[in-house]
């Protein structure tokens, strides 16, 4: 039996984050993200072109927290 792949929410995030950072867009409401990850996004973009590297690292904490996933392996 072959396994069907889950969608990996990290692709997401990372999608969205990227693109707070690169052109200050707000996380569009059909993301599944969650809504702390989403509000960290947002703050993001709101602060482009000058997100700093702690609005960033709130963004990961709020997906971490919201999806018990680690982001890097150890």
């Amino acid at each position: 039996m072959t396994e069907v792949p889950t969608h990996d929410p990290r692709a997401d995030l990372q999608t969205a984050l990227n693109a707070a950072l690169i052109r200050g867009q707000i996380v569009s409401t059909s993301t599944l993200l969650g809504p702390h990850t989403s509000t960290a996004i947002d703050a993001v973009a709101r602060a482009h072109p000058d997100a700093t590297a702690e609005e960033i690292a709130l963004a990961y904490d709020a997906f971490a927290r919201e999806h018990g996933l680690r982001l890097t392996s150890e």
